[in-house]
């Protein structure tokens, strides 16, 4: 396909549409298209889709990450849907430190404060 555009779009299975938007919103993304089945959202230019599904994968091989330039303490003490949800204290990392936070339906989402 030479020529092509391609992107990526990772997808979060949920199961509550409206409480995923909403929790991905007060971290955030902002709202390109919404449907109940499936919503496209879009953080500092990357893009993120939710999809509902009646019942989660057993498994899922896809990964979030997220990068933030401010230190990770502002972030735990500005949104309190990260301090609400956070797994993890922060870690230090050979990159810098990082702190996981689950979304409504207990996905991990790595958050990574670079050095």
């Amino acid at each position: 396909m030479k020529g092509s555009v391609l992107s990526l779009v990772p997808i979060v299975y949920v199961t509550d549409m409206d409480r995923s938007v909403a929790f991905y919103e007060k971290i955030g993304c902002e709202i390109l298209n919404f449907s109940p089945y499936w919503t496209e959202m879009r953080i500092n230019g990357s893009k993120l889709a939710l999809h509902i599904e009646d019942e989660l994968p057993k498994q899922t091989r896809v990964g979030i990450s997220m990068a933030t330039a401010a230190p990770l303490e502002d972030l735990i003490s500005e949104f309190d849907e990260i301090a609400n949800n956070l797994r993890e204290d922060i870690t230090k990392q050979p990159f810098g430190r990082s702190i996981i936070i689950t979304d409504p339906d207990g996905l991990p989402i790595q958050i990574n404060e670079h050095h």
